[in-house]
């Protein structure tokens, strides 16, 4: 069932195992940080857009027990992503679908009650792009942009559902404008640092389908305190 450049990870929560590949990207702590500021439901379906390795799908079940459906176009990566489903015996409440997430309305339109999304982050115009083209994918926009991300997420989700995105802070009014162009309006945003003395990197949002106008700023996600050690809210992300 495993190769040899394959691992295994324990999540340390409710037994979630995750198999990893060394061919293949792994998960970041923004996947994490993403997973934790999700909500949901135990009765919500929840679609999991750009999928990858199933983190985010695993640790949204695993904390709410909600109904996810993974949406990841590389074929390896989803392949990879079913057997962590098999692994952890969730053939009956994680589905992945090997698709282009921008298509999902045609099975799904309306569906959903959650949409979680941790886009990539990187123009590949402006930065070297990786030589293994997996890494490549899951770094690069590639063809996808934020109005994509936006249409795919409003076309899934019902009236009043919500979306749970990530966006590096000095792009988010890109992302603000194409949630509002996609009748998905900001209603909450966490931005996450490195240390205290550190500027903000990532914005962690939360918009809401034909929502109403207003949105709240969260305290800054800290992950280190100026000793490098990891904070408190670190450690309660990673249920530590």
């Amino acid at each position: 069932m495993f190769s040899t450049n394959e691992t295994i990870e324990d999540l340390q929560f409710k037994g979630l195992k995750i198999i990893l590949s060394a061919d293949l990207p792994r998960f970041t702590t923004d996947s994490v940080l993403l997973s934790d500021f999700c909500k949901a439901k135990s009765n919500d379906f929840v679609a999991d857009l750009g999928s990858g390795t199933g983190i985010i799908s695993l640790l949204v079940h695993g904390r709410y027990g909600c109904s996810v459906v993974g949406f990841e176009i590389n074929s390896e990566l989803s392949e990879l992503m079913q057997r962590s489903i098999i692994l952890n015996g969730l053939e009956d409440k994680i589905l992945v679908e090997n698709m282009d997430f921008c298509e999902a309305y045609k099975q799904f339109n309306g569906a959903f009650d959650v949409c979680v999304c941790n886009p990539p982050y990187f123009n590949s115009k402006s930065h070297i792009v990786s030589q293994n083209v997996h890494r490549s994918q899951a770094r690069t926009q590639g063809d996808v942009t934020i109005l994509d991300i936006a249409r795919a997420a409003t076309r899934i989700l019902k009236s009043s559902g919500t979306l749970y995105m990530s966006y590096p802070v000095d792009r988010l009014v890109d992302a603000f404008y194409a949630l509002r162009s996609n009748k998905l309006e900001p209603k909450s945003v966490q931005f996450v640092r490195a240390n205290q003395s550190s500027s903000p990197y990532l914005a962690l949002i939360k918009a809401k389908k034909d929502g109403g106008v207003g949105m709240n700023v969260l305290d800054d996600f800290v992950i280190y305190d100026e000793s490098g050690i990891p904070t408190e809210m670190l450690n309660k992300a990673y249920h530590k």
